[in-house]
């Protein structure tokens, strides 16, 4: 027994594993999302996939994954951590047309900024989770704050409701909505950054950003009706 669950084990490590599973977890979501009713409130101009808007950094924490994954923003890049249940998710994006940057925000943060500024450069969103890839949970890191100055785009929150919803025994309670679901997606306003090299200054904007996607979660979390 021990040795058939260490084979596993091994095999969902492999890219070959890695693989499987993102086609079965993508294929599992995007049937239940095909039940679902979805609502947007304050709709950002990147859904419309017929005029493409200025590239955004969107901002989200991690235990949203799903709902955006299903969504598929057109010319959208993630940024993904290369450990194993990580490299699930980012196997899972492409096959919703997202595309993966392998790199960290906390291991090596300036590299994972210059492959993002590079997409950016090419005209394409860019999805940040600012808590991920271990967290904790809606502690927001520097990232989107020293992208945004980095390129000066502006920051969009997004945070998601779901009327019924399991919840993983993972680190960042990561949500995945019931079949047949009302899903309210909320967006917020484009979020301008003062772009400044001033270390105080930025830890100033990273705690203010930090609070407003609290903030902006939290009202979420009470749904429509809250």
């Amino acid at each position: 027994m021990a040795r058939n669950s260490k084979r596993l084990k091994s095999f969902l490590h492999s890219p070959i594993g890695a693989w499987v599973m993102a086609f079965l977890l993508i294929s599992l979501v995007k049937l239940i999302w095909l039940t679902c009713r979805v609502r947007h409130v304050n709709p950002p101009a990147l859904l419309r996939k017929q005029t493409p808007p200025e590239p955004m950094i969107i901002a989200h924490w991690h235990e949203f994954i799903p709902f955006i994954l299903m969504l598929s923003p057109p010319r959208i890049s993630v940024l993904n951590s290369s450990h194993a249940d990580a490299r699930i998710l980012g196997y899972a994006s492409r096959f919703v047309g997202a595309k993966p940057i392998w790199g960290s925000s906390n291991r090596n943060p300036l590299s994972s900024l210059r492959q993002l500024k590079a997409e950016i450069d090419q005209g394409r969103h860019v999805l940040i989770t600012p808590d991920g890839p271990r967290g904790p949970a809606r502690k927001m890191a520097l990232g989107p704050i020293a992208l945004s100055h980095l390129t000066d785009r502006p920051i969009l929150l997004f945070a998601c409701h779901s009327s019924r919803s399991w919840r993983l025994r993972s680190w960042d309670k990561t949500q995945i909505p019931k079949p047949f679901s009302l899903v309210t997606i909320y967006w917020s306003a484009p979020i301008t950054v003062e772009r400044t090299k001033d270390k105080d200054a930025q830890k100033h904007a990273q705690t203010a950003l930090e609070q407003q996607l609290i903030t902006f979660s939290e009202t979420a979390d009470r749904g429509p009706n809250g």
